[in-house]
């Protein structure tokens, strides 16, 4: 997807919130389909502050950033 990013990439804070929303799926499909997962309530406490910081910081983006992304999620490069 790199030649319908960004000329420069997308910034470093952009793939920060990247890598915390893979980070988060990652668990959430391990919590889901992993019956020898256990988590405590502190576990949960944690997952959920990181979630909430994540979208959050979504805001914080660049707008052309979070528009190209949006596009790139919505419609597939040709």
């Amino acid at each position: 997807l790199a030649p319908f990013g960004p000329a420069d990439g997308f910034s470093v804070a952009f793939q920060r919130f990247a890598a915390d929303i893979a980070e988060l799926q990652r668990w959430r499909h391990a919590a889901d389909y992993d019956p020898n997962l256990e988590l405590t309530v502190i576990d949960a406490s944690l997952w959920v502050d990181k979630a909430k910081d994540a979208v959050g910081s979504w805001s914080d983006l660049p707008a052309s950033e979070r528009e190209t992304f949006i596009v790139l999620l919505l419609f597939q490069p040709r």
